[in-house]
């Protein structure tokens, strides 16, 4: 049997990760999100969640929230042969598919542990790769340490005589130094204080967030870091820095010490990614795993002309 739903439940689901909780989805887009899923017997074998909001011209677009890494499906654990947990994976992931709500324009990262996009692409969607660092194994602060590039070591070591951390329920010093990092690169901030500040709240009611503050000893903030978390990982959700403090690797220090805390709460540590170039050495410093995972995109036959004769005009013009 399968059903459909908007948002009447924001009861925890099992999930691949926290971005797919209907709470977060509540919080990011309040009374713009639902799920599809599949019960067998009343048993929950497959489900996955959507945000669906209106763009112009009344196009439907069913995308990711603002700072909502992963969506895409979760499907229960099989304790089938190889062959039959996938032929049983491809039949879920299909009847999700067609359950999933008409748009225009569709676009949903999947967490890394669903490498199976067949059925995506043979319901006509396009697969795009990305990468995470993930640091999977939080149990042994000596060995997490032992891990490190010899750089970032040097760097945490020479914060320490610098700032000192602070647990802190600042959000709004924490808004500001993130405001710092766009516009050091002269881009809009893509969320507002607001947005931030709601999913804040929630996220401080269920005890599923640290904001940390690195103050030197004047009291000035050098940088902040944004973490959410629950029992399976701790994501590094948003960072901010002082472009006149930075000679300071307060961030640095900042990262270390939330990944000894996620030793504490959860199983791994999520540095969400980054393709950018400058900032993956950065990641890939703190002794974390690569992780690959897909983004699935669909246009309507709508959408597809709007596109073709925009490409057209732009073309015409030269």
């Amino acid at each position: 049997m399968l059903t459909q739903h908007t948002a009447v439940n924001t009861a925890d689901r099992p999930s691949n990760s926290l971005f797919q909780q209907p709470w977060w989805l509540e919080a990011v887009a309040p009374g713009q999100w639902g799920l599809v899923e599949v019960r067998k017997n009343t048993e929950l074998k497959a489900w996955m969640p959507y945000v669906l909001k209106k763009g112009p011209l009344f196009l439907q677009r069913c995308s990711m929230p603002r700072l909502t890494q992963t969506l895409g499906p979760w499907i229960a654990p099989s304790n089938r042969s190889p062959v039959r947990a996938l032929t049983e994976q491809h039949e879920l992931m299909n009847t999700l598919i067609e359950q999933l709500p008409d748009s225009d324009y569709f676009s949903q990262n999947l967490h890394y542990s669903v490498q199976n996009t067949l059925p995506f692409f043979w319901s006509g969607f396009q697969t795009k790769v990305s990468h995470t660092y993930v640091i999977e194994d939080l149990s042994d602060p000596d060995a997490l340490w032992a891990g490190l590039h010899n750089r970032v070591r040097r760097h945490i070591k020479k914060a320490r005589k610098l700032v000192e951390v602070e647990w802190s329920d600042d959000i709004n010093t924490f808004l500001s130094l993130n405001d710092m990092v766009f516009e050091r690169q002269g881009i809009v901030v893509p969320y507002s204080h607001d947005y931030v500040k709601r999913l804040d709240r929630i996220c401080a009611q269920r005890g599923q967030r640290h904001i940390l503050i690195a103050r030197d000893h004047s009291g000035h903030p050098h940088a902040g870091l944004y973490i959410v978390f629950d029992e399976n990982a701790a994501y590094y959700l948003m960072t901010g820095t002082d472009p006149e403090t930075r000679g300071s690797d307060a961030l640095s220090l900042l990262t270390w010490e939330a990944i000894l805390a996620a030793g504490k709460t959860s199983k791994t540590f999520d540095f969400e990614g980054s393709m950018m170039r400058r900032v993956e050495p950065f990641v890939r410093g703190f002794g974390a795993t690569q992780k690959s995972y897909y983004n699935v995109m669909k246009f309507s036959r709508r959408m597809k002309a709007m596109m073709a004769g925009r490409d057209f005009v732009s073309a015409f013009k030269g």
